[in-house]
């Protein structure tokens, strides 16, 4: 299913999971656990690309 998304509002959560990315690796760096890995961020961040209406 795919929602509408203004382009500034898409540019806001990307970056946040661009932040988020950052984030989880330095966290992992530290050897802690959690719950999203880069993999998973960078599928979410993938997919929300492919939902932009470019119309």
């Amino acid at each position: 299913m795919n929602y509408y998304i203004e382009e500034h509002d898409m540019e806001i959560i990307l970056d946040a999971l661009e932040h988020y990315k950052l984030d989880i690796e330095e966290y992992n760096e530290n050897e802690h656990e959690h719950f999203w890995t880069t993999e998973e961020v960078d599928k979410l961040y993938d997919d929300l690309l492919n939902q932009i209406d470019m119309t």
